[in-house]
């Protein structure tokens, strides 16, 4: 079992337990939707712009995001023992008031051009994003009940892409309020900076949160008890308690490693081949958001028809087919048509396998189990340092985008067997 953390004492009582659950649960929704805002501002498109500008480089996009996932593996894996060992809120707030000094340093490095202060910034940032990311998400699935949980991720997603959505719409009125409206580097500093100083309203909601035992129907239980009777069956030699997270992260990985070979690239790929304004591409990425809010809404009520596993294969090949759409595709508004439905679809599956692996694996796992993201992180910046190196040596991002959508078919298929197994 979890300690309990004696500074900040729960609410007493069944009904307070209740409560102090339903805070948390709030406080981390707030959370997930806010951080994706900040991000959206100071981390998406216009900071890799602005370093592809000053630096004159694609590879150098990639590189820096390289480092940035080696960091997240190198510090992830201790956390997620840690979030499984010491008191999950506690290091929250810990990760939280960390993140006040990388933060300050990215606003200098910005502000000044400095792409070497930039870089250490951005990998410090890594270090305690990645983290605090997981650390809340074992948090928020501690505080909900086993058959809330594909519904509750679901409105995590839903929220955090409803974020991706406000902070494009954010930096649309950033950018309209600026005097150069074109691709300028004094416009891309103020974007970003103003997405930096969005810290300031986003983490300090963590000192709202409050001490809750974990939610669950038998915790005196507490280990294989809680599971669910099918993963305790036994497919090729191995219990699916094992197989079935197991090959759901090998899977989930290979999409995300697919999807970095691209998705860094596509506000250099819509402005390069497209000529396409920032306004224009925030109305895009707002339209992309919201479109992906509006799927992770309705994916409970799909994966309740169709099984978890089915919707996660279904949404990953139908994504990698409109994936190469956008690659054939010269004509501006059905590219980019295409490439909302492709984001719309392809990033659905997440709650789904988050369902998945959170049901199969034992409750005091569950830190190391996120921390398993770690290594998906690592190998996002190796994917995104390929689609670097293949923009670099063929002059355009589309051959990326075909790599791209073959791997994810490929991920797609090879989780059909698993498809069979899970309920």
């Amino acid at each position: 079992m979890l300690q309990v953390d004696q500074d900040t004492p729960p609410l007493v009582g069944p009904s307070g337990e209740k409560r102090a659950r339903k805070i948390n649960v709030a406080v981390c929704m707030y959370l997930f939707f806010a951080r994706a805002v900040q991000y959206a501002i100071a981390s998406r498109d216009f900071l890799d712009t602005y370093i592809m500008d000053i630096s004159s480089s694609n590879e150098k996009v990639g590189q820096i995001e390289s480092l940035c996932g080696i960091a997240a593996l190198i510090i992830l894996l201790p956390c997620g023992y840690l979030a499984d060992r010491c008191k999950r809120l506690r290091l929250l707030q810990y990760l939280a008031v960390a993140k006040a000094f990388p933060t300050l340093m990215a606003f200098i490095a910005v502000r000044q051009k400095n792409l070497l202060l930039l870089q250490v910034s951005m990998v410090l940032l890594a270090v305690v994003n990645g983290p605090f990311e997981q650390v809340l998400q074992v948090f928020l699935v501690d505080n909900t009940l086993p058959e809330q949980r594909t519904l509750f991720l679901s409105r995590k997603e839903m929220l955090s892409w409803l974020g991706t959505a406000v902070g494009p719409l954010l930096a649309l009125l950033l950018v309209n309020l600026h005097s150069d409206t074109s691709w300028s580097v004094p416009l891309l500093q103020n974007v970003v900076c103003a997405g930096l100083v969005g810290y300031l309203f986003v983490e300090p909601a963590v000192l709202l949160l409050r001490n809750a035992h974990p939610a669950t129907r038998d915790d005196a239980a507490g280990e294989v008890a809680s599971l669910p009777d099918w993963t305790q069956e036994v497919k090729c030699g191995i219990r699916k308690q094992w197989l079935v997270p197991v090959w759901t992260e090998i899977m989930w990985g290979g999409t995300q490693i697919a999807s970095s070979m691209s998705l860094k690239y596509i506000p250099l790929f819509f402005r390069q081949d497209f000529s396409m304004s920032p306004s224009w591409l925030m109305i895009v990425r707002v339209l992309e958001n919201l479109g992906l809010a509006a799927m992770n809404f309705a994916t409970p009520f799909i994966s309740a028809k169709t099984g978890r596993a089915w919707a996660a294969t279904l949404f990953i090949f139908a994504g990698a087919i409109l994936m190469l759409g956008v690659a054939s595709l010269h004509q501006t508004w059905l590219a980019a048509t295409l490439f909302i439905l492709r984001t719309t679809f392809a990033r659905a599956n997440v709650p789904c396998v988050q369902s998945i692996i959170f049901e199969s694996v034992l409750p005091k796992h569950r830190g190391r189990w996120t921390a398993i993201t770690s290594f998906k992180s690592a190998t996002n910046g190796a994917g995104a340092w390929v689609g670097g190196y293949l923009a670099d040596r063929t002059g355009d991002y589309r051959a990326g985008f075909v790599l791209t959508a073959s791997m994810q078919m490929l991920c797609a298929i090879s989780y059909v067997p698993i498809a069979f197994m899970v309920p």
